[in-house]
C-alpha cells in the first residue's frame, strides 16, 4: 500500500513540475516573441533611414547644381535627369524590396509607388500635410511607421532634400510595405510557436 501511495504522489509532482516548466517555457517564449518584434521593428527603422539617407547623398551627387522643377521636367545644374534617376531608382528597388521617392517640394517627382487608381507610376501626387510641416517646413527626419501611400500601408522614413548652400527644396523617402514586414514577422512567430510546442512535448515526454 505505501508503495502505490508513493508512486501516486510521484507522479502527481511529475505532472505539477511538467505544468509549472510549461507555464514557465510559455512566458518565455512569448516575452522572446514580443522582445525580438521589438528588436526588428528598430532594425526596420534603421534599415529606411540608412537607405534613405544614402539615397539623398547619392542623388544630389550625381549631378552637380540645384534641384529645379518646372512642372514638366526635373533637373539638376540645368541638366535634364528624370530618365537616369527614374531608372536608377527601379533598380535599387529591384535590389533591396524598398520603394523610393524624390520629391521637389511636396509633390513627387520621381518614384517607385504606382497609382492605385491608374497603374500609373504616381508622380504628381502630393505628400501628407505632417510630412511636409516636418521634413520640408522643420528641416527634420520623419519616421512613420503606418503611413498609407496610393492605398498601401508602409513603414516610411523621410529626408530633406538639399541645393548645395543648404536650402531644402524637397524630400527623399524610402518606404517597406507593412504587408511584407508583417509577413516576415509571422513567419518568426510561427517558428516560435513551433519550437515552443517541440518544447512542451519533450517535457510532457520526460515527465511520462
Amino acid at each position: 500500500m505505501q508503495r502505490k501511495k508513493r508512486g501516486s504522489i510521484v507522479g502527481k509532482v511529475v505532472i505539477v513540475s511538467v505544468i509549472v516548466a510549461a507555464i514557465v517555457a510559455g512566458v518565455i517564449a512569448l516575452m522572446g516573441i514580443f522582445g525580438i518584434r521589438s528588436v526588428y521593428m528598430n532594425i526596420i527603422e534603421e534599415e529606411l533611414r540608412a537607405a534613405t539617407e544614402l539615397s539623398a547623398s547619392e542623388f544630389t551627387m550625381m549631378w552637380d547644381g540645384d534641384w529645379a522643377y518646372d512642372d514638366e521636367e526635373l533637373t539638376k545644374g540645368g541638366q535634364p535627369v528624370y530618365d537616369e534617376y527614374f531608372e536608377t531608382i527601379l533598380n535599387i528597388r529591384e535590389s533591396t524590396q524598398l520603394d523610393y521617392t524624390i520629391f521637389y517640394g511636396d509633390t513627387r517627382v520621381v518614384t517607385s509607388i504606382k497609382s492605385a487608381d491608374t497603374g500609373d507610376y504616381a508622380v504628381g501626387t502630393t505628400a501628407s500635410e505632417e510630412v511636409i510641416s516636418a521634413v520640408i517646413n522643420g528641416g527634420e527626419n520623419l519616421y512613420k511607421p503606418n503611413i498609407t501611400i496610393e492605398g498601401e500601408k508602409y513603414y516610411g522614413y523621410y529626408v530633406p532634400l538639399k541645393n548645395d548652400d543648404g536650402t531644402i527644396v524637397g524630400m527623399m523617402f524610402a518606404g517597406r510595405e507593412s504587408s511584407d514586414v508583417n509577413k516576415q514577422l509571422t513567419n518568426f512567430m510561427v517558428i516560435m510557436t513551433l519550437v515552443f510546442a517541440a518544447g512542451i512535448i519533450i517535457l510532457i515526454a520526460v515527465g511520462v
